[in-house]
């Protein structure tokens, strides 16, 4: 069967689903290409205001006052476009110690400005309805230390473990996509993120879904530590593995990502495959 670069597409109808529901027969390119500029500018806005986006979900509903029975005249009623996107909002755009009301407004006026700016594009010939899932950075001292481990042994990222429990690999993609234009060193964000899925498998018993393992390729002209001096920076491919990625068992639950570092050196592309299992308990 060969190797499976994004297992998404195969597992559809099984155990993953589309992430644009809707079917037309007669604006099928108009509606496909409504989709990707309107994810093409909610992906703009989150870069712009230093925001990651995870996962986005278009829906297209009709409208029931539009649908009758009879053969009268029938007034015209806008269908709905929904939209559903989950934003990772880091700690430099909100403040820590902002109380809950203030990261509701500020979550409001996010969602106004995609609102307004897709009415505009769309001529008002839909009722757009918006839903934005803004998950806040947290500090590592919510992270529960293993036994017989010190305070600076630990090395664990509250954000990743948090990630990697809601198997989010757009967040984890685009985390390490930052880190690398921030002159980071993939050794130390592989160690971190292993450290992270020793910290799940110790602590994290009762969990829904169980992390069976992670793969990372990254490509390009990045640092392999943060102190690296190259003089021939060529690009490279390496790759990291924890657990088993079985990407050719269509039974097996795999999420999937990419993403784009840009670098002074040149670009860098990030792949994250993260598979889990349902965890049954008796």
């Amino acid at each position: 069967m060969g190797q499976k670069i994004n297992p998404v597409s195969l597992r559809v109808g099984l155990n993953q689903l589309w992430d644009s529901r809707w079917a037309h027969n007669l604006k099928y390119s108009q509606y496909f290409k409504q989709d990707l500029l309107v994810r093409s500018f909610i992906e703009d806005l989150c870069n712009y205001q230093d925001l990651m986006l995870g996962k986005c979900a278009v829906w297209r509903v009709s409208s029931l006052e539009g649908l009758s029975y009879g053969f009268g005249k029938k007034e015209h009623v806008k269908p709905y476009l929904l939209i559903y996107s989950q934003v990772y909002v880091p700690q430099k755009v909100h403040s820590v110690h902002a109380s809950w009301a203030q990261k509701q407004e500020w979550k409001k006026t996010f969602e106004d400005t995609i609102s307004k700016h897709l009415d505009d594009y769309l001529n008002n010939a839909f009722s757009v309805g918006l839903l934005v899932d803004a998950i806040y950075e947290e500090s590592t001292y919510g992270v529960k230390r293993p036994k017989g481990k010190a305070d600076g042994e630990l090395g664990v990222n509250a954000d990743v473990v948090k990630w990697l429990l809601n198997k989010d690999c757009a967040f984890i993609a685009q985390w390490i996509a930052n880190s690398f234009q921030r002159r980071k060193g993939m050794k130390e964000i592989c160690k971190t993120i292993d450290k992270c899925m020793d910290y799940i498998q110790e602590e994290q018993k009762d969990t829904k879904f169980k992390l069976s393992g992670i793969k990372i390729t990254c490509s390009g002209r990045f640092k392999l530590t943060d102190n690296e001096k190259r003089r021939n920076k060529m690009a490279r491919i390496k790759t990291f593995k924890k657990g088993q990625v079985p990407l050719q068992t269509l039974k097996r639950h795999i999420n999937y990502h990419t993403s784009t570092a840009y670098t002074a050196d040149g670009t860098s592309g990030i792949k994250v495959w993260i598979s889990y299992e349902p965890s049954y308990i008796n």
